[in-house]
């Protein structure tokens, strides 16, 4: 700019197939102050993601890969909630009527070395979440990533399985949150129980 100030600009191109919607909510994403996602945003936009994938593969008829599925075409809406974008490099498979069996392709990412190793997802994990998440569940979520990581097609899970196992992270995590608020609930209960036995107590003595 004039003034010396460096900017980025993002236009949203003819041939686009992005919605003018989600640009817009894009746009204005970006010029907000970035804030850090929870954890609890970050498993979601996971399931988020291996559904949407799931329609491509296993939904479409005929089935269609992405071929560019990153972090720069995941969209995020005003609740956080993700979606695939940008299928120009997308292409369909031969269907013949069954599962479309897609097992995806191997990335070359080196930042994907930190979940080849076993608890190796520490290293790599956002620090302003500590203290923030469950350990155990980064470390379930990232060998799923390295389950998907295998040099042969036939040994990586298909996005069926991924999702499944997105799930069942995300639901025992909500089964412990109702059981904690359960416990807590009739602690809650209790309390109420002795302040009112005591209360009686008090009327008694003052007899």
């Amino acid at each position: 700019m004039a003034t010396g100030e460096v900017v980025a600009v993002k236009a949203l191109a003819s041939n686009s197939k992005q919605g003018e919607k989600e640009f817009q909510t894009e746009v204005s994403l970006l010029g907000q102050e970035e804030r850090v996602l929870s954890w609890e945003e970050r498993l979601q936009i996971a399931l988020d993601i291996s559904h949407g994938i799931e329609y491509l593969h296993d939904g479409a008829v005929p089935p269609v890969i992405h071929r560019d599925l990153k972090s720069a075409n995941i969209l995020l809406d005003r609740t956080m909630r993700a979606k695939v974008a940008d299928f120009g490099l997308s292409k369909e498979e031969a269907f013949d009527g069954h599962n479309s069996g897609l097992k995806g392709t191997h990335p070359s990412a080196p930042k994907l070395n930190g979940i080849r190793q076993p608890h190796g997802v520490d290293e790599i994990l956002d620090k302003r979440l500590v203290g923030e998440f469950n350990v155990l569940e980064a470390r379930n979520l990232a060998a799923i990533a390295h389950k998907c990581l295998h040099k042969t097609p036939r040994r990586r899970p298909s996005i069926g399985e991924v999702l499944q196992a997105i799930l069942k992270i995300k639901q025992k995590r909500l089964t412990k949150e109702d059981t904690m608020s359960f416990a807590g609930d009739d602690i809650s209960r209790m309390v109420s129980r002795i302040d009112l036995q005591q209360v009686e107590l008090s009327k008694i003595g003052a007899a």
